[in-house]
């Protein structure tokens, strides 16, 4: 124990009971002592007598306020001595507690108590933990039975422990299960660190549904179908029901679209009834749109499911039979309705993969199916077997989405991740079906996984069906179908939105959190100071928010009466998490801070008076690696505290700085921001010698031009710590006056002509003796730090350019937020290719925009990373030979698939032999192997006709490339 401390007090006798001599501050877990933890250090002297010592004397330690031990001191051994300078250093050096192994002599006079000392401030180490996706949720058996499951996932470098209200490390549990009953719950993670996080969810009951009607035909070819309605949590027997003449018709919703890379197309029916029974059906319109399910089956295998649609009922008024119209949907449009926020009002926060937030978007439609992946677009540094799908192996930041547009609803999410990769989605056999567009030219490989994006198995589809001649028994046009012939474009554009953050502090800009009271069916809100630590100083602090506008609050903390006779009032102080920071030669930083002070009252005999004091200092640190920040914006290694003297009360101000470019150049380290609790009472000096002793000017005395101190610095001298008090505050002026006491104080390096300045005093605060109330608050609006290239913001977007068909002055333009990481300051070359080898007639070369990129971990959040964090730069499709940016990639799909003119079918066709559904691409074998995919269409599946809009698909590929088992690419090698 550190604490056990000799003190040899000789020929001394002072009356003072015990004096606090230091104070140690933890802000990390060490050792036995926790985060928050305060140790303060005591030399008692009552009963020292002149040239003795007693072991009842000595240095003591108190935790939290707390004797430490029982008699925390050592009888005198040697006469090794340390004096209290030196017992900073023995304490503890720049990031450790050192155990002291001298004992310690207090030279006389220097009996007052002494300002925390920096260095003795453990440092926070990096705060990584993260909450990984969204909970896997299980819903109850019942409304009142306990085996609802909730399943957090999460990573941090040190351990976790989770809990379902806010707690201290050591009193949550290991395990990230919660075995609960219906309702809704905040779930509470900390580390060993004390990094902390939060999240809310809810839990249902009972998703299971049961048959409630059936409806069972045989269509013209003789395939057996059936319709089933199922109602949720429905056990009983099901009622056989009859259908008008069209049966079920579905319904793929994408007519009037041109765009082959349509992300996301929806599903609906419209089943045709019929009843003998006056009202028969009503119970099916209610306003619950998740109460009653449609499932449609074709000769035994699920083909697709959807919600019936909640809507007002209709029949005629005549004699029975009735004929009705039952409307279901896949849920997709809904979409639109729901945001990427939790359920009480806050945003997620931290990474996730792609196919667990597809899945999370999917569960809003209330339609609980398996998700089949066929999207072969893989980074270099993915793993790549069968089993390995790219969407469960890229994550990305949810803050993207936030930045992207100020309310992303789930629509927005999940079109934005397809678009990536051009892929679409389209619900069919009974599956969601994520599919690139480019593979739907042949064979392509898929991996399924369930409702929650976990991986379950993989296989390969084979979505090409052939039209026939019509002497034939396969898939033929019913008439003449038409086309149209759609222009090309003479240039493509893809815009990478890069996600430019705002701020390198996470939750620099505070808010709220609010958390839900089941019992009282509320919120209650509180400040969310997560990414932050408060550390106290030793005295009683609050803390709480203030509105300032709509959507913006700003954090305050106060301390009361007990900083005035505190020799650690003001050394309160916020920490920020550490965050890795590169910056390149070309690199500045930019630190803002926004904050408000109040002018101070004081309370004597039941009244409130404004301390007149000039000027209120707030103090703030910022530490790089080993470097500490200058108010000029230059690097030390020496630890440095910029003070800001705040003339200007209850009104919000900013204070910016901006970085200069690293001592060392390309340099990297942790970067942590510490903001002071502003005191109008702390004084930096203790004596008038201390104070005269401050040198102001730099150098030699008689060069003139070397001044660091400018006429009208300020400081203040605090002339004893007992009450009566006064605090004297100085300007630094230049006065012919002669050294007057406490009303004028010359430097020692003062020059009646090189230096003529001397300590003016300006104002003087009496303290008295406290009674009430005295309140200290600081105001932090926001703590912003930003990254600068030649003194400029980054780019927030990178364009990509192909031209296309030659002549044609029209443009496409795609954007897309999600692409590959840009390494600091990469300065990306030209990149051509020659596209006659594929596209005729097109002009060689493809021109990109060159740009210099920053660091995207720190100031972009669209790219793409692994679950560790490590970003993805170049990638591959199967079957192509590169190595490239995936939004260069996005671009060269676009210019594959536009860069001349193409069709548009609207045909109609009939099979009695072969099933052509919304997966399937239509091709004629006759016709240079022209493909088409279906953009819109119903199928009448009594007539078994599919009538349909269908977009002419260029195979981009240069040839194809076939594998044993697994296909790896386009065996379909032709020139569209």
């Amino acid at each position: 124990m550190f604490c056990k401390i000799i003190s040899v007090i000789t020929n001394i006798l002072l009356h003072l009971a015990k004096i606090k001599i230091h104070t140690i501050q933890f802000l990390q877990n060490y050792e036995e002592y926790s985060l928050g933890d305060i140790i303060d250090v005591f030399v008692e002297t009552d009963d020292v007598t002149l040239g003795g010592f007693t072991n009842s004397d000595g240095v003591t330690c108190e935790l939290n306020g707390s004797p430490l031990l029982s008699g925390s001191f050592l009888p005198l051994i040697g006469s090794n001595v340390i004096s209290v300078n030196q017992l900073y250093q023995q304490f503890c050096s720049s990031t450790n507690l050192v155990l002291p192994s001298y004992f310690i002599v207090f030279p006389y006079g220097v009996y007052s108590t002494l300002p925390n000392h920096y260095s003795c401030a453990i440092n926070s180490p990096t705060c990584d933990l993260i909450v990984i996706g969204t909970p896997t949720i299980t819903p109850a058996s019942g409304e009142l039975v306990a085996d609802g499951i909730i399943i957090v996932n999460a990573q941090s470098s040190n351990p976790i422990q989770y809990a379902l209200a806010d707690f201290v490390y050591g009193d949550g549990q290991a395990s990230n299960i919660f075995v609960v009953i219906p309702g809704t719950y905040r779930i509470f993670l900390r580390d060993s660190a004390n990094c902390g996080a939060n999240l809310l969810v809810t839990v249902g009951f009972t998703n299971e549904f049961g048959v409630y009607y059936r409806y069972e035909y045989d269509d013209i070819a003789g395939r057996e179908t059936r319709v089933d309605i199922l109602k949720r949590g429905y056990v009983g027997d099901l009622s056989i029901i009859k259908g008008g003449r069209n049966a079920i018709e579905i319904s793929l919703r994408g007519g009037g679209s041109v765009d082959k890379f349509e992300p996301v197309l929806s599903t609906n029916t419209d089943l045709n009834l019929v009843s003998e029974q006056d009202e028969y059906f009503t119970e099916l319109y209610t306003n619950d749109r998740n109460l009653y399910q449609m499932r449609y089956y074709k000769e035994g295998v699920l083909k697709w499911v959807g919600k019936i649609l909640p809507f007002s009922y209709m029949d005629e008024l005549k004699h029975p039979p009735y004929y009705l119209n039952v409307k279901a949907t896949d849920g997709i449009p809904y979409l639109d309705e729901y945001y990427l926020i939790q359920q009480d009002g806050q945003k997620f926060y931290g990474t996730v993969s792609l196919v667990k937030l597809i899945a999370y978007c999917l569960s809003k439609t209330g339609i609980e199916l398996n998700i089949r992946v066929g999207v072969n677009l893989y980074a270099e540094d993915m793993d790549q077997d069968d089993e390995d799908d790219p969407l469960d192996q890229a994550y990305c930041d949810y803050e993207l989405f936030y930045l992207a547009t100020q309310e992303p609803t789930l629509d927005f999410v999940l079109r934005n991740i397809l678009k990536t990769f051009k892929a679409r989605l389209i619900q069919w056999d009974g599956v969601w079906n994520i599919v690139r567009v480019e593979e739907l030219s042949t064979i392509y490989d898929y991996r399924e996984f369930d409702k929650n994006g976990d991986y379950l198995s993989h296989s390969t589809f084979n979505p090409l069906k052939d039209v026939e001649y019509p002497d034939q028994n396969g898939l033929m046009f019913t008439g003449f179908p038409s086309r149209e012939i759609t222009p090309g474009y003479g240039q493509v554009k893809t815009f990478y939105k890069l996600g430019l953050k705002p701020n390198i502090i996470d939750n620099g800009d505070f808010r709220l959190k609010s958390t839900f009271v089941p019992s009282f069916n509320t919120y209650t809100f509180e400040v969310n100071t997560d990414k932050f630590t408060l550390v106290n100083a030793g005295y009683p602090l609050t803390q709480g928010y203030e509105k300032i506008d709509d959507g913006n609050i700003a954090y305050w903390i106060s301390g009361g009466e007990e900083m005035l006779f505190n020799t650690s009032s003001g050394d309160a102080y916020l920490q920020s998490n550490t965050y890795n920071v590169a910056m390149g030669v070309n690199n500045t930083l930019k630190i803002l801070l926004r904050y408000k002070i109040n002018r101070s009252t004081v309370t004597f005999a039941g009244n409130s008076y404004s301390v007149e004091n000039p000027y209120v200092k707030l103090r703030f640190r910022v530490k790089w690696d080993n470097y500490y920040l200058q108010a000029d914006g230059s690097w030390t290694t020496n630890v440095n505290v910029i003070e800001v003297f705040v003339t200007t009360y209850n009104e919000y101000q900013e204070t910016e700085i901006v970085a200069q470019s690293p001592p060392d150049g390309n340099l990297g380290g942790d970067l942590d921001i510490r903001v002071y609790h502003a005191y109008a009472f702390w004084a930096k000096y203790q004596s008038i010698a201390s104070l005269k002793a401050v040198q102001t000017i730099d150098g030699v005395i008689t060069d003139p031009d070397d001044i660091v101190i400018p006429t009208g610095y300020r400081t203040e001298l605090r002339d004893d710590f007992t009450a009566p008090s006064y605090i004297h505050y100085y300007e630094l002026q230049e006065t012919t006056e002669a050294e007057n006491g406490y009303l004028i104080i010359r430097p020692t390096d003062y020059h009646s002509t090189t230096n003529p300045r001397q300590w003016v005093r300006v104002n003087v605060t009496y303290v008295g003796a406290p009674v009430g109330a005295n309140v200290f608050t600081l105001f932090l609006d926001r703590i912003k730090v930003t990254y600068l290239l030649d003194g400029k913001e980054p780019h927030d977007t990178i364009i990509r350019a192909a031209k296309a068909e030659p002549l044609n002055n029209a443009i496409l333009e795609d954007e897309i937020i999600m692409g590959s990481e840009s390494s600091l300051i990469v300065s990306e070359t030209n990149f051509s290719i020659d596209l006659g080898a594929f596209f005729p007639n097109a002009e060689p070369g493809i021109t990109i925009t060159t740009v210099n990129v920053l660091s995207s971990r720190l100031i972009y959040t669209g790219w793409l990373r692994d679950s560790a964090g490590n970003g993805f730069e170049f990638w591959a499709r199967d079957a192509f030979s590169e190595r490239e940016l995936l939004h260069v990639i996005n671009n060269r799909q676009l210019a594959s698939q536009y860069y001349k003119s193409w069709q548009l079918l609207r045909a109609s066709i009939i099979s009695k032999t072969d099933y052509f559904g919304f997966l399937n691409t239509l091709r004629n074998p006759n016709a240079s192997d022209i493909l088409y995919i279906p953009i819109s269409g119903r199928i009448k599946d009594r007539d078994c006709i599919f009538d349909g809009e269908f977009l002419e698909l260029i195979d981009a590929t240069s040839g194809g490339i076939s594998g044993i088992g697994f296909t790896k690419g386009f065996t379909t090698g032709f020139n569209a």
